[in-house]
């Protein structure tokens, strides 16, 4: 039998005269599974709604996620980790379909971000060889380098535009050591792709400067 506009006023008035009886009833197990059956049977009208508030509030969204992450960042990474096992074929197979449909896309964002690429390859080799690091202090080292029109290498005392710099490892993170400004030095591509992974005894150059480290 429906329910009559009286009816839902009079269940209105209560819930707000007895607010808990209303908060006891929403923890009841018939009430969890009502609500759960809800969903499930209006899932399209969800998820509609959804994407309407995310679209309408994206800075708000992107915001409360990175609120989470960093409060839970051991959680997330846990779950990221979990995840990307369980469904590495179906991201293999979603990459080989976004590079089929976007051919050119890596190339150019290449050509546009390089030193943001070379930061995260630096970042991510870092990680991976659980070298110590310091962030915040190259992300300042690098700013006030990039600041600046020209740089002059570390090596071979030559001088550079600042866009087209590499920022090198003294000591290699593959020898142990560290993603920090203390082992950050200003290069120039020859001398960084000459050295490689090489520490400095390992490496010689002629015009190379003598280095006391």
């Amino acid at each position: 039998m429906a329910t009559t506009q009286a009816q839902r006023d009079a269940c209105k008035r209560y819930r707000k005269k007895h607010p808990e009886v209303g908060r006891a009833y929403n923890r009841t197990e018939k009430r969890k599974l009502y609500a759960k059956q809800y969903y499930l049977s209006h899932k399209d009208k969800y998820a509609a709604q959804s994407k309407r508030w995310q679209k309408a509030n994206r800075a708000a969204r992107v915001e409360q996620t990175l609120r989470c992450r960093e409060k839970n960042k051991d959680g997330y990474r846990a779950y990221m980790k979990q995840w990307n096992a369980e469904h590495a074929e179906l991201k293999k197979q979603y990459r080989v379909k976004w590079k089929k449909e976007k051919p050119g896309y890596y190339k150019e964002y290449y050509e546009r971000n390089k030193h943001l690429v070379m930061i995260n390859n630096q970042k991510q080799r870092a990680r991976r060889m659980l070298a110590a690091t310091n962030l915040r202090g190259i992300k300042n080292f690098r700013d006030a380098v990039k600041s600046k029109e020209f740089a002059f290498c570390y090596y071979c005392d030559r001088r550079f535009p600042s866009s087209i710099i590499h920022f090198e490892h003294i000591i290699p993170l593959i020898q142990g050591g560290s993603h920090s400004v203390e082992n950050l030095c200003v290069s120039c591509p020859d001398c960084n792709w000459s050295k490689g992974a090489k520490t400095l005894s390992q490496w010689k150059r002629d015009g190379q400067q003598i280095l006391n480290l």
